[in-house]
């Protein structure tokens, strides 16, 4: 933080957290994403929260997997690839006021895949489609 100039924004619109287990993990994580707009990340595994109706600001994949999680999530409508850093303020700004983060966050909603734990517990009792 203090390498990119943001140490004064540390408790100030910016959070780094870490957790010395599990336990304490997953719920501070959800606790963070609850007060969440809008999620910055590379298209791993955090494509997924775009369920949760949160648009995705996705930086450059790393891997064949990110490359793909990246397209799906443009297509489907929840991703926007990520322009110039050094200007998000402008294009960040740009997209709230046209409501193109509002639209990524319904396309989330809408058309991102949920319930997959319920999907995952119906094929291991058995009971799901194979």
């Amino acid at each position: 933080m203090r390498e990119a100039g943001l140490e004064d924004r540390l408790g100030n619109g910016v959070e780094v957290f870490l957790a010395a287990n599990l336990e304490e993990y997953f719920p501070r994580f959800n606790a963070i994403l609850a007060a969440t707009d809008v999620l910055w990340t590379k298209p791993s595994e955090m494509t997924f929260f775009s369920a949760l109706g949160l648009p995705l600001i996705l930086s450059a994949p790393v891997g064949v997997h990110e490359r793909y999680n990246r397209r799906w999530a443009i297509e489907n409508g929840p991703g926007l690839k990520q322009r110039d850093p050094l200007h998000a303020e402008y294009w960040m700004r740009e997209w709230l006021n046209e409501g193109t983060l509002a639209a990524a966050a319904w396309y989330g909603f809408l058309r991102m895949p949920k319930l997959g734990l319920y999907q995952i517990l119906e094929r291991v009792a058995g009971r799901g489609s194979s």
